[in-house]
């Protein structure tokens, strides 16, 4: 019975983290890239923890409405909705859907990372949190727990030979 129970939990856990694998890593491998949403500029639609999937796009294809990621410095990515478009100066107002006035700075084209292709709420959190010390932890705990759940079957089986044995004597 404990087989099972622990094979089951096993195969849970595995394809859990399997799942989040597969949502924060396969969008990289086609071409597309990923961020985690950690403001909320952009709720409802984008909620905070959120993983926005961003394909390249050439700026002169986008329209007004199109939601789309720009770095605004080194490392800092802004993931904001399109209000206008200057195409003689190259350049794009945009503006959060939950912030009352458009950005104080116009996007160069040449800013632009790309278009929003997907949204997944929630996701965000894992991809932010796995990077903190708190996060190797658990992680690490995870691996530990599915290497007891593979072996406590055997330790619990010799523990009851062991018993029976001594039970024969």
């Amino acid at each position: 019975m404990i087989k099972k129970v622990c094979g089951l939990l096993n195969g849970i856990i595995i394809l859990c983290l399997a799942l989040v694998a597969i949502l924060l890593l396969v969008p990289t491998a086609l071409g597309y890239k990923s961020m985690a949403v950690i403001s909320g500029s952009m709720e409802p639609d984008i909620p905070v923890g959120s993983v926005v999937i961003v394909k390249d796009v050439m700026p002169k294809n986008l329209k007004t409405g199109d939601v789309i990621t720009y770095q605004i410095s080194e490392g800092t990515m802004v993931t904001h909705r399109i209000k206008h478009i200057d195409k003689d100066k190259e350049e794009i107002v945009t503006k959060g859907d939950a912030n009352d006035v458009a950005d104080a700075n116009p996007v160069k084209y040449d800013s632009v990372v790309g278009k929003m292709a997907a949204c997944i709420p929630l996701l965000g959190y894992i991809s932010i949190y796995i990077k903190t010390p708190l996060g190797i932890a658990v992680i690490c705990g995870i691996v530990s727990v599915l290497i007891l759940l593979n072996f406590l079957p055997s330790i619990k089986e010799g523990e009851e030979r062991e018993q029976q044995s001594m039970t024969d004597v």
